[in-house]
């Protein structure tokens, strides 16, 4: 146990030392700008951001309809240019974009200029691509490979030391089946980030802009785990060998899940990288002990019961971390806690719940009911004990499922990003259905001008009908301040005066009609000063 225990703080203080970002990149400036009218047409595009980004896709759709893909473009630091194919065309353009931020998140938006006086944009479909189904499903069978293979050799060295034909049949297929799963998130997650087309990523550039950040480190060390968990298992190695190339693959794994995500680019990181690394930890040790001891127990049961003994007190600590670490990251993704049901990440948080509480239910019957009587040689108990392993094994398939649907639905907190900027406050928000990048100039009492861009959550420009915004005060003393946005682009509006009569942290809410049946709100907090 002690030993375990200094493996664990030796993985947090490696993870505290894996570099990540702290929020999502924001546009803010265009030159053209959004909504400028020119008399000549650009040669290229520039887009600064408020954190230095790498450029994924680029697309034009020109004023005669053709949509062309932009190759070529060039980040410096929070600065991207851009090539643009526009020699000789008038009317309107728009020029849509999708970057990646630092954590490896995508950002994506757009921006409408007119060339040689009036026009409206073409008529077009500029959606981008989407592969989300295959990237949810390989994400899964990678978790749950994962924490199989790598569980697994963890397990047996250091709670179980005796090996089974079973233990390397799970450990190979895992591993394997991780590392093909793997393969199959890179691929679909390279569609789902730049909005490509399968067919248009062969021989395309985007690979290495893909694997340039957080996401790359993150499967390098994914892969680096499944291997070495490979090689555990195939039951070849010494005792102190296993033990410490099982403490290393399980590392990996931890330093992995650190590298890339919502959770990893939260703050204050002091806290949250931590709260990763012991998360993943016990939920290795619980999850990747399931199979090794239901072989032991059928197999052999008075070696299983062996097993459990030793197992009692170190499942005991994980699940105690487990709870710990995953309140501290609940607490700070959430923000408040209205955002548990009336999120889409609250609600897959509720979804999880709803399946680890049954677990835990199940856990404690097997501890504290079944665990004597598989001791001193109770067929019964031993029957029950495997049923209720084997039912822990399923939801434990069913949960991480559950969280790989976190992948689409951003926490609350962290869309609260602000940047100053020249023009003012620029800030992000987030809400069920939408998101929306918003400037506040200024943001001081008197007379300010909201601009807003209404995005999808997958970073797309949502065309909305009507987009209001509502002001409500700190002090809860004044009716909410709600203006009608006028309507620059589908996805650009502004209101054009709003009078901020008290200073403080003022709640912003954006009501976006999405059509005459739907409608989405976003919201966040801004300061605003004298």
């Amino acid at each position: 146990m002690i030993r375990l225990l200094r493996l664990g703080i030796l993985a947090v203080l490696l993870c505290l030392w894996v570099g990540v970002a702290q929020a999502h990149a924001i546009l803010e400036t265009a030159e053209p700008a959004d909504g400028a009218a020119l008399t000549a047409p650009p040669a290229r595009a520039m887009l600064r951001f408020s954190e230095p980004v790498t450029p994924l896709a680029f697309r034009l759709l020109r004023p005669d309809g053709e949509i062309v893909r932009l190759p070529g473009a060039r980040a410096d630091g929070a600065t991207v240019q851009v090539p643009l194919a526009l020699e000789g065309a008038t009317g309107t353009a728009i020029l849509n974009w999708r970057v990646a931020s630092s954590d490896g998140h995508p950002v994506g938006g757009s921006v409408t200029f007119t060339v040689g006086g009036g026009g409206t944009a073409p008529a077009q479909d500029l959606a981008w691509s989407t592969y989300r189904a295959p990237g949810w499903a390989a994400r899964v069978i990678l978790m749950v490979a994962l924490f199989a293979s790598v569980g697994a050799a963890l397990f047996r060295p250091w709670v179980f030391a005796a090996r089974r034909r079973g233990d390397v049949r799970v450990s190979v297929g895992a591993g394997g089946l991780g590392l093909l799963s793997l393969a199959g998130l890179v691929y679909a997650q390279a569609v789902d980030v730049t909005g490509l087309g399968p067919s248009e990523l062969r021989g395309s550039d985007v690979w290495s802009a893909l694997l340039a950040n957080g996401f790359g480190l993150a499967v390098g060390l994914i892969a680096c785990a499944l291997i070495l968990a490979l090689i555990c298992g195939s039951g070849r190695l010494g005792a102190r060998a296993a033990r410490w190339l099982s403490a290393a693959a399980a590392a990996a794994t931890i330093a992995g899940f650190v590298a890339y995500g919502h959770a990893s680019a939260a703050e204050p990181a002091w806290l949250m990288r931590p709260a990763i690394a012991l998360h993943i930890a016990a939920v290795l040790f619980w999850l990747g002990s399931f199979a090794p001891l239901l072989n032991a127990l059928r197999s052999s049961p008075a070696e299983g019961a062996g097993a459990l003994a030793r197992y009692s007190l170190p499942i005991l600590v994980s699940s105690a971390l487990l709870l710990l670490s995953g309140a501290a990251m609940a607490w700070v993704q959430l923000g408040a806690p209205a955002e548990l049901w009336s999120s889409a990440y609250g609600v897959v948080l509720l979804a999880k719940l709803a399946l680890v509480a049954p677990m835990f239910a199940l856990g404690a019957l097997n501890r504290f009911a079944l665990t004597n009587g598989v001791a001193v040689g109770d067929p019964r108990a031993l029957r029950r004990l495997r049923r209720t392993i084997a039912a822990e094994m399923l939801l434990g398939v069913l949960t991480l499922g559950v969280v790989g649907l976190w992948r689409f639905t951003p926490p609350p907190r962290s869309m609260e990003a602000v940047t100053v900027t020249v023009n003012g406050l620029q800030f992000h928000a987030h809400g069920v259905r939408a998101m929306a990048n918003l400037v506040l100039s200024p943001a001081r009492v008197g007379r300010s001008k909201v601009t807003v861009s209404v995005l999808n959550v997958d970073a797309t420009p949502l065309a909305a009908k009507e987009v209001t915004v509502v002001l409500l005060d700190p002090l809860g003393q004044l009716e909410p301040i709600r203006r009608p946005a006028r309507k620059l682009t589908d996805a650009s509006w502004v209101v054009d005066e709003v009078t901020i009569p008290l200073p403080g942290r003022w709640t912003v809410r954006v009501d976006v009609l999405i059509s005459d049946f739907e409608q989405a709100t976003v919201r966040t907090g801004v300061n605003v000063v004298r």
